[in-house]
């Protein structure tokens, strides 16, 4: 593209050139001497010949110029074109490029939120469990002391039936599990709607034309 402007800059040099020396060449062509005939006609002189030649080859050459011009003028829009297009295909690639990185960390954060929910899930289970495996004991002890008649025992024992799992729906009231979820969920729709946004970039990407 350069090389074509440097060569559309030299027409144009070359142009005003020759529209400037055109007033000079028209004058020694007319002031050519003239010779004459055995007849006494006027006919031409080599002086005039020579200037007539010059101008003319000056007048076809500034006739010429302009096609030239213009044949430069449409390879640079050609090739101005073709360097759109490539920025367009360049910026289209770097956005997928950049979708698809996104992609790839919210999907590691899937996936670490996926283990981090499944441990807590797997720990307030084995808590729930233990749980109810204390508050089943605690009732057994309560209607051994019922049954002998063991008051303190059995106040004691009563007491033990309510904390196991009063403690465990406090522990659970503030567990990650809640928060890990709605994390979860958010990412997935954030990997939705990238996708998508890659999606509609494959199909809007722009076809060239020559």
């Amino acid at each position: 593209m350069n090389q074509l402007k440097q060569q559309q800059a030299a027409f144009i040099q070359e142009l005003e050139t020759l529209k400037e020396s055109l007033p000079q060449l028209e004058a020694e062509w007319r002031n050519a001497p003239s010779g004459f005939s055995a007849n006494g006609n006027v006919i031409g002189s080599p002086e005039s010949r020579d200037a007539m030649e010059r101008l003319s080859s000056v007048t076809a050459r500034i006739d010429a110029i302009p096609g030239e011009l213009a044949s430069i003028d449409r390879k640079l829009q050609h090739l101005e074109r073709l360097e759109k297009i490539g920025q367009i295909k360049a910026d289209a690639i770097q956005a997928m490029t950049d979708a698809t990185a996104e992609v790839e960390a919210l999907e590691r954060r899937k996936s670490h939120l996926n283990e981090r929910f499944q441990t807590i899930q797997s720990e307030a289970d084995q808590a729930l469990q233990k749980a109810q495996q204390a508050e089943r004991d605690a009732a057994t002890s309560y209607a051994k002391c019922l049954a002998s008649g063991d008051a303190e025992g059995e106040n004691q024992q009563a007491a033990k039936c309510k904390r196991p799992l009063s403690n465990w729906q406090q522990r659970t009231s503030r567990s990650e599990g809640k928060t890990s979820s709605s994390v979860l969920c958010k990412s997935s729709l954030m990997l939705l709607r990238l996708k998508s946004q890659m999606h509609a970039n494959v199909q809007m990407k722009p076809r060239p034309r020559y």
